[in-house]
């Protein structure tokens, strides 16, 4: 065995050990309280994004809100399975074995995807089906044109694109690379086949269902994502700031040099599986480097299926990545598990940074909040419906990250209403119409949403309050209250 083979297996056994070691530790983060409330409302879209996330939260939790583990154990097998996605696309674009292993690795290293696939999110699915695609775009490319092994690889290439445009939008980025390839002199003959037609046939066969509920729904997300929650939008030098800031932060030095390096390699090439990885680095560099550009409340890793061909592309080249950028990324990328590691699954940062640790900051606090906020929840409702059996009960929360984390943990035994300023899921499931005039509202908030509950809720009155908190580094990171409120004339029985 290879030097490389055994540094990707043992690199991808050790990753796997941590990611399973952390899931069994960790609850929901907010996000994927989110999608596995998904599984409680099949739709084929959502606010935010399609509905690929919600159907398999719906297959693993069996129609309900899945666990918190059974998400992470999910989520740690099926990261650990992208660097071999990887190795498969590379080899599709003809790089040889240890070219393969090297873009194996570049991407079990790269820190975007080794701490961000952790999570149960659109991108976990996205990422393989980009790579999939990819990589059966090359194999078809370089197909005998028009035989059956080339149609296979275009039906493919239709299946992936479709089901990724269902995890993410930003899937259609890669499409268009792909189109442009085609529309090129050199691509054009690939039109005279059948193979391309078969695919575009098969991915919008699945995305049909999608822009049928877009359509009939008023267009939600696109209106959500492009209109609602882009106020403030506009190029701006904070927002520059913050995508070249992100990308430091998220895709680290060494691996920004070695993607410059392939891409300077890959452009003058003229073969027409070069060109599809230089077209799909290009086409989402630029098309969603401006949106980070123009919109506010975009994410670093927006940029990241740019990344994922740049490593593709290092397999065809391995030497571009000189002795220095190897030990580099080797040192950066271990160190990363490291630090996540420990950040995670320790109250390292808040003994650490004592003093000056600003909890609100900590995304793990997430993690580890609701493991007693959710049992005063569940007291509060149990205490709810033995007080006044049969009356309507509804959880209210002031934002959607609540709401999700209550929903998910209470595996949809109870309503949730929601009242997030700029719109949310729960808004257009369970609707302030339908719970407003509820008997008992049990209000959950914790001490980053600071409610003052007789101005909202003039006609009611609290008749329970508890709280919970939690500690981490022997300090209070999170307090999550929980009250419970009954309609005055209704109190007053």
């Amino acid at each position: 065995m290879s030097p490389l083979a055994l540094g990707a297996i043992l690199g991808s056994l050790v990753l796997l050990g941590l990611r399973l070691w952390l899931g069994t530790r960790v609850g929901y983060g907010d996000a994927e309280a989110l999608y596995a409330s998904y599984a409680s409302f099949p739709q084929p879209g959502y606010l935010d994004h399609p509905g690929l996330i919600g159907s398999v939260a719906r297959w693993l939790g069996d129609g309900a809100p899945p666990p918190a583990r059974l998400i992470h154990l999910f989520s740690a097998v099926l990261g650990g399975l992208v660097p071999w996605v990887g190795y498969f696309a590379a080899r599709r674009s003809g790089a040889t074995q240890d070219g393969a292993l090297t873009t194996c690795l570049a991407l079990l290293l790269f820190p975007e995807l080794s701490v961000g696939l952790f999570g149960f999110t659109p991108d976990l699915l996205l990422v393989p089906l980009w790579l999939l695609a990819l990589g059966a775009a090359a194999a078809a490319l370089r197909a005998p044109l028009g035989s059956a092994t080339q149609l296979a690889w275009w039906l493919l290439v239709g299946g992936a694109l479709g089901l990724g445009a269902l995890s993410k939008v930003s899937m259609v980025m890669l499409g268009l690379a792909l189109l442009a390839v085609l529309l090129s002199p050199p691509g054009r003959p690939q039109l005279k086949t059948l193979g391309p037609y078969a695919g575009l046939v098969t991915c919008a066969i699945l995305l049909m269902p999608l822009a049928l509920w877009e359509r009939g729904q008023g267009y939600p997300m696109l209106t959500h994502r492009l209109v609602t929650t882009q106020g403030e939008a506009g190029f701006s030098l904070r927002n520059l700031g913050a995508l070249i800031g992100g990308q430091l932060l998220y895709a680290t030095p060494p691996f920004l040099i070695g993607g410059y390096w392939v891409l300077r390699r890959l452009r003058p090439l003229s073969e027409l599986t070069h060109r599809l990885l230089a077209a799909a680095i290009y086409v989402p560099l630029v098309g969603l480097g401006l949106l980070c550009l123009w919109s506010p409340v975009a994410e670093p890793h927006w940029l990241g299926p740019a990344y994922l061909a740049a490593a593709v592309g290092l397999g065809l080249m391995p030497e571009v990545a000189t002795r220095w950028l190897r030990r580099s990324a080797v040192i950066l990328g271990v160190f990363v598990w490291a630090l996540g590691a420990l950040l995670v699954g320790t109250d390292l940062a808040p003994r650490l940074l004592k003093g000056t640790y600003e909890p609100r900051y900590d995304l793990a606090n997430d993690l580890y909040a609701w493991r007693s906020g959710l049992e005063v929840v569940r007291q509060t409702v149990t205490e709810a419906r033995a007080r006044r059996p049969g009356a309507a009960l509804t959880v209210v929360a002031p934002h959607w990250t609540l709401c999700a984390q209550v929903h998910a943990g209470l595996a949809g035994d109870v309503d949730v209403g929601c009242q997030t300023p700029g719109g949310d899921d729960f808004q257009l499931w369970w609707p302030e119409a339908r719970w407003a005039g509820a008997e008992q509202l049990v209000y959950v908030t914790d001490d980053r949403f600071q409610v003052n509950l007789t101005e909202r809720f003039p006609k009611r009155r609290a008749v329970a309050r508890k709280s919970s908190l939690t500690l981490r580094g022997g300090r209070v990171v999170r307090r999550v209250e929980v009250s419970l409120l009954e309609r005055q004339d209704f109190a007053a029985r």
